[in-house]
């Protein structure tokens, strides 16, 4: 009865594995991403706000609205044949932004949504042939997640070679994740189990960044961003109800919020009263919020003609962890569970990407934008073989893994992390290509960009089996229109 699925383990299907998360604006999004330093219009102020001390115009405003579609594939889960497929789609605004030149100040204010998920799907699978001991997997889910940032921007051109600017964002993450899973056993035995997340994050995201010219030629820009988180909301519950070959049901009532933790065990037998209860009371077992890391960008970009420039990114994100004692008690029994000190979910490490976009004018008119970029995992690697190990190790010692230490004042039972089954189940480094063409005027540009990514990788989605090959692509549409005067 110790299966358990990891994508019922509070884990939301949204990319929280990757740190790029979208692209704004028509040229950037074009290229890729490697505008740091250009950032002469109002996406600019997301990727360097002092790029808009060079803004040419004295009014800019930009809107666009993407249509995104990604697929992430578990290879042959149930272990020859079946894949499971996640599957995400939608149509959302993207990106609105608007600059006005006051001298040698501008200022911008903009509003933009980096991520829109939504995932309704439901799967099973008979007879996996790497939990034996299964005839039955059910699972089915529903969820939707969101992002929003909005504020202003303001930069000063010192000279006509140097700039300085800053922005400051508020953002609202919002994700919502029901699910329903049952598992029957050969044996007789099942678990059905039913889960509902909610989680809500408010904060700020400020941006500081400078941009040099040393000649009509040459362009550097440099920026660094971190979130600032100001309040967060979690709920999460989880009913669970199993029967064994005994006839003796568990009953599992989980309730955690985002300070605390509460959890009713009872085990009756059938037909029998109503069972005798447990309770557990303490810290949430998970941080249920987005990471508060550091993000760097240096750019070059060089200007060959009037026609024909290149530019060129270097994007590096820092590590985050969060710690706090993770402890839950029995206050009727005396009995305490200390689950260790790192919330693992929020264990993010530090990435290097990359991004390399040109531009080229075929007419006064008629402009194409090419890019290539990387977007690197941010969670551990995965290998077959380690995770195969681990699974070994979990399943054999999952009770001595339990350490109790008995005080005249109670028990407390101490679980080795290093056991646990990954919060973080995903490892995909993925690469990315972008291509764009607009119609442009003196006042006005109107053009479509497409973006792919796509990598190969591995994945633990199903406790107690080694990882499965994962494949994950994502494509997207950005319809963007630009007034200028």
């Amino acid at each position: 009865m110790a299966v358990i699925l990891l994508f019922v383990s509070h884990s939301l299907k949204a990319d929280v594995f990757h740190n790029i998360k979208g692209f704004y604006g028509l040229r950037a999004s074009g290229m890729g991403g490697a505008f740091t330093a250009i950032s002469d219009d109002p996406s600019g102020a997301i990727y360097n706000p002092a790029g808009l001390g060079f803004m040419p115009y004295n009014k800019m405003t930009i809107s666009s609205v993407s249509y995104q579609f990604s697929s992430k594939v578990a290879k042959r889960i149930n272990g020859y044949d079946r894949d499971y497929n996640i599957k995400s789609s939608g149509l959302s605004p993207n990106f609105i932004g608007s600059a006005m030149s006051f001298g040698k100040l501008r200022f911008s204010f903009s509003i933009l949504s980096p991520t829109t998920n939504n995932y309704d799907q439901t799967d099973q699978v008979y007879n996996p042939i790497n939990i034996p001991f299964i005839s039955q997997l059910s699972f089915g889910f529903t969820e939707s997640n969101s992002n929003y940032q909005f504020g202003p921007t303001l930069a000063y051109l010192i000279s006509d070679r140097f700039s300085i600017g800053a922005t400051i964002l508020g953002f609202l993450d919002e994700s919502r994740n029901s699910e329903k899973l049952l598992i029957r056993q050969k044996s007789g035995a099942y678990i059905n189990q039913t889960s509902d997340l909610r989680q809500e994050t408010r904060g700020l995201k400020p941006i500081l960044g400078f941009q040099f010219m040393p000649s009509p030629k040459w362009s550097f820009g440099f920026s660094m961003q971190r979130i600032f988180l100001l309040s967060k909301k979690i709920r999460f519950t989880q009913v669970t109800t199993s029967q064994d070959v005994n006839n003796e049901r568990l009953i599992n009532v989980l309730d955690e919020n985002e300070k605390n933790y509460g959890e009713i065990i009872g085990i009756t037998e059938v037909n029998d009263r109503l069972p005798d209860n447990v309770y557990f009371l303490g810290n949430n077992t998970f941080a249920g919020e987005i990471p508060e890391n550091y993000e760097f960008r240096f750019g070059v970009a060089r200007f060959i003609s009037d026609k024909f420039l290149m530019a060129f990114d270097t994007i590096y994100t820092t590590s985050y962890n969060y710690k706090k004692d993770i402890l839950n008690y029995d206050p009727f029994s005396n009995i305490a569970f200390y689950r260790g000190n790192e919330y693992m979910d929020l264990h993010y490490l530090p990435t290097i990407n990359f991004s390399l976009g040109i531009e080229y004018f075929f007419t006064p008119n008629i402009a194409i934008r090419l890019g290539t970029f990387t977007n690197k995992s941010n969670s551990k690697r995965i290998s077959w073989i380690d995770s195969f190990l681990d699974n070994g190790i979990r399943e054999n010692l999952e009770r001595s893994s339990q350490l109790p230490v008995i005080t005249e004042s109670g028990i407390l039972i101490y679980n080795l992390t290093n056991i646990q089954a990954p919060a973080r189940n995903e490892y995909v480094n993925l690469r990315g290509l972008s291509l764009g063409v607009a119609w442009e005027t003196d006042t006005s540009a109107l053009g479509i960009t497409y973006i792919y990514e796509t990598g190969l990788g591995q994945s633990v989605y199903v406790d107690l089996i080694p990882s499965t090959e994962l494949e994950y692509n994502e494509s997207k549409f950005y319809f963007t229109s630009t007034i200028r005067n």
